[in-house]
């Protein structure tokens, strides 16, 4: 007799996603919600494959299919709902509601204030982020956080007012309540990181350059912990193997003209090279769609081209045409009715640098744009950046991060040895210094007429969903070129690197 219990769906959906086989495990989830349809439980482990398979509005609908049958804390239904509207669908106006239908259920929830404030800054809110922060942030006293099960939440609510209320001097009480949180309460290395880079981050910006290197010192050793190992050799093993996949001209016109719509754009380069500012700046024009850091094409490749890069060599017309088509629905799904207007949009996933052979081999006509910037610059804003260590583990070492960093660039050089004309370098120095001239350079190469408003690009009221969500809301500024210079003798690790590019 079949066991119907959740505790043996649970195990068979977990099975078939460890071999692999996400489509069975929905499949499964169906079938148990076909014999057992009001049960709340089903419906999120449904509504959780789903989400991770990408199909993000069916999973709202199972999420509210558990909430509808009576799911115990339904606030945390709300909160995974609100996420998957911003960050899947886009549809910020209604994250807002479902985080805040969260506070209905449970008032002062942490976790919704908490994405509440992430939210009204991406959305250029500062006040509105700050005073959600507040509620948040512990207030300096003797008191401990260690018996607050949200103490994490709250210190990582502090380091973020600290970096949005923008302290002029050393003196400032905020800046002193973040100080003593660090010595004074045992917290993980993850929360100690967010704390030390906000307070990095604050001295840097006051000037003081000896107190801001040793903070963001601390926010890497925090989280080395957590990092995967890098081995520079793998790397440029992984990297080889790209070049050999891709080891001439790309051939075109599998299906080129079956786009039904605009030709997409793709933004690509290191991390903190000025991807969001060039999306941003073409965010104003008319004629483009910002779509941000897309996972379409990486949830594609490691589903569709296996092993990759290898399997790419071996791609047919009708693959090719398989995997435009599940891009497009992707795009389609989170931007409805602009590409059927003619909006091109843009994917400006930055390591996207990768994969620009298969780009080229799916879409021929899609443009491709290269962001670039002073290497120790680029290099030393990456250090200074809370990036996710297990996703960017070279980040927190400022000799990996050279290293990478020639890698990045032996594997640029073989794309334009390749597609020439195909690669538009935009040189983030450059348009701080000529933002005219170098927007008429990146216009002519995309086709796109001129538009003034591009030049205007920080007063756009749009959601920006990367770390430079404030910085593109300022005008142009010449302060993070160059930077480096105020801490040239830290890095040495770094820049032996980089000498290396120069002598091979």
């Amino acid at each position: 007799m079949q066991d119907d219990s959740l505790q043996t769906l649970f195990s068979a959906t977990a099975n078939l996603e460890a071999a692999g086989r996400a489509s069975d495990a929905i499949g499964r989830c169906r079938a148990f919600l076909a014999r057992d349809p009001k049960n709340p439980e089903a419906w999120c482990e449904l509504g959780r494959l789903l989400r991770g398979a990408g199909a993000g509005e069916e999973a709202l609908t199972a999420y509210g299919e558990a909430l509808r049958f009576g799911i115990d804390k339904p606030e945390e239904i709300h909160l995974i709902r609100a996420v998957i509207l911003t960050d899947q669908l886009r549809r910020d106006d209604e994250a807002e509601a479902e985080f805040r239908k969260c506070l209905i259920a449970r008032p002062d929830y942490p976790p919704a204030l908490l994405n509440l404030g992430n939210l009204a800054e991406e959305r250029g809110r500062r006040e509105d982020a700050m005073d959600y922060y507040r509620k948040l942030s512990p207030d300096g006293s003797k008191n401990g956080l260690a018996n607050d099960a949200y103490r994490d939440l709250r210190l990582l609510a502090l380091a973020r007012l600290v970096r949005l209320s923008r302290p002029e001097s050393v003196d400032d009480p905020l800046i002193e309540t973040l100080e003593v949180v660090l010595e004074r309460e045992k917290i993980d290395e993850e929360t100690c990181a967010a704390l030390n880079y906000s307070l990095g981050e604050t001295f840097d910006r006051i000037g003081e350059y000896g107190r801001a290197f040793s903070a963001f010192e601390a926010a890497n050793r925090a989280q080395s912990s957590a990092r995967r190992p890098f081995r520079r050799g793998a790397l440029h093993g992984a990297f080889d193997r790209i070049r050999r996949a891709f080891p001439s001209a790309i051939p075109g016109g599998d299906g080129g003209a079956n786009s039904g719509g605009a030709a997409p754009i793709f933004v690509c380069g290191m991390l903190r090279s000025g991807s969001t500012l060039v999306e941003q700046v073409l965010a104003a024009h008319p004629e483009i769609e910002a779509g941000g850091e897309l996972n379409a094409l990486f949830r594609l490749t490691s589903r569709m081209i296996v092993p990759f890069p290898e399997a790419a060599l071996s791609l047919k017309a009708d693959k090719v045409e398989a995997l435009r088509k599940a891009y497009f629905a992707e795009i389609d799904q989170a931007f409805p009715g602009a590409r059927a207007v003619g909006k091109r949009i843009t994917d400006k996933r930055p390591d996207n640098f990768m994969r620009i052979g298969l780009i080229k081999r799916l879409f021929p006509e899609a443009k491709i744009v290269h962001t670039i910037r002073d290497a120790r610059d680029t290099c030393l804003s990456n250090y200074f950046q809370h990036l996710e260590p297990s996703l960017v583990p070279y980040a927190n070492d400022l000799g990996d991060l050279g290293a990478y960093y020639r890698e990045y660039q032996g594997l640029m050089d073989h794309w334009k040895n390749l597609l020439g004309g195909s690669i538009h370098d935009f040189d983030y120095d450059a348009f701080v210094a000529d933002p005219r001239g170098e927007l008429e350079k990146l216009l002519a190469f995309l086709d796109l007429p001129w538009c003034e408003e591009c030049l205007s690009f920080h007063c756009l009221e749009n959601s920006v969903k990367t770390a430079s969500y404030w910085q593109v809301r300022e005008p142009l500024y010449a302060r993070s070129s160059g930077r480096w210079r105020h801490y040239e003798d830290r890095l040495a690790p770094l820049l032996a690197e980089l000498s290396k590019a120069e002598t091979q």
